[in-house]
């Protein structure tokens, strides 16, 4: 949404891949399926009934650091989408929305009019981004001052150890769907605007104020479950800041928002399509993957 499609990450993987020697000149075809808004158990449910069908050789999941809140119905706020719970060790689909009174309302044909109105009018969307802040502001964080703070330390309360419990459930059974279907897989942690900003006074003000030693907290854990259950991963924010640091470009935000926040620009865009084109490379190098199978334990490969 932010950038045009010829310069998203998924666009530019084609063109990145197509220059690696393990590929053999073959031609390679990238699909994109994310959705704005989507968390990690919305994934699965476009994986499953979506994406699959495509018969991928690889699928890459983004994890973004609000994807944690999105996946618990306590911390996310939204009913008229399907959560997982955790019933001791077994994810357990939660889908009362699609008896919810605003999930009928908006698959009702009146809805899906209205839909159509805000895709294709500016003052739709203007009047529908009024009516939600105040939705927004009554929304009171569980940790921290914004709703995503909790994501840059080890959770302090029950419903953020619960939020990550099964962020992490629903990461490994992605990664056992897809393996189950034949299919590579590779967890890319994306960055934060914050963490890979330019200026290190932007940074140690962002530490501060979270009350922590660095920004790493939610790549760190995640990648360290996903080797602990055998799924590939790569991390971003690092070799974006090296990148930032040398350079001194900004590869989050846009001129007519706030500087270095927010989502990939341009640039963002280009190195994240370099990194993981290089993590694949070398994955599909590496000939055979030992992929984490139902109970079992199996190695990893992580990439900087």
């Amino acid at each position: 949404m932010q950038v045009d499609a010829q310069a998203a990450f998924w666009s530019l993987l084609e063109g990145e891949l197509a220059r690696c020697a393990a590929i053999g000149g073959r031609r390679v075809e990238s699909l994109n399926f994310g959705v704005s808004g989507f968390g990690t158990a919305q994934q699965l449910r476009v994986l499953e009934h979506k994406a699959l069908a495509y018969d991928p050789d690889l699928v890459l999941l983004p994890f973004v650091l609000n994807d944690v809140r999105n996946n618990h119905r306590g911390l996310e706020g939204e009913p008229g989408k399907p959560y997982y719970v955790l019933r001791g060790a077994a994810l357990e689909l939660d889908d009362s929305f699609l008896g919810s009174s605003q999930y009928l309302r908006s698959s009702s044909r009146w809805g899906q009019q209205k839909a159509w109105i805000r895709r294709h009018s500016r003052i739709a969307q203007l009047v529908d981004e009024a009516r939600r802040i105040p939705v927004r502001l009554a929304q009171r964080p569980q940790e921290g001052r914004t709703r995503d703070d909790g994501v840059f330390f080890p959770p302090r309360t029950k419903v953020w150890a619960e939020a990550w419990a099964v962020t992490e459930a629903l990461v490994e059974r992605i990664a056992e769907v897809v393996t189950e279907h034949g299919s590579d897989f590779l967890l890319v942690v994306v960055s934060d605007g914050d963490q890979v900003n330019p200026d290190p006074a932007v940074r140690s003000r962002a530490a501060d104020r979270l009350g922590v030693a660095d920004l790493y907290y939610y790549e760190d854990r995640i990648r360290a479950f996903a080797d602990e259950v055998g799924v590939d991963s790569l991390g971003l924010a690092r070799p974006f800041l090296e990148h930032a640091e040398r350079t001194g470009e900004c590869l989050h935000g846009f001129e007519n928002a706030r500087p270095c926040r927010g989502h990939w620009n341009d640039a963002g865009h280009r190195l994240a399509a370099e990194l993981m084109a290089e993590a694949v490379c070398e994955q599909v190098a590496l000939g055979s993957n030992d992929y984490v199978e139902p109970g079992a334990r199996a190695s990893s490969t992580t990439f900087e």
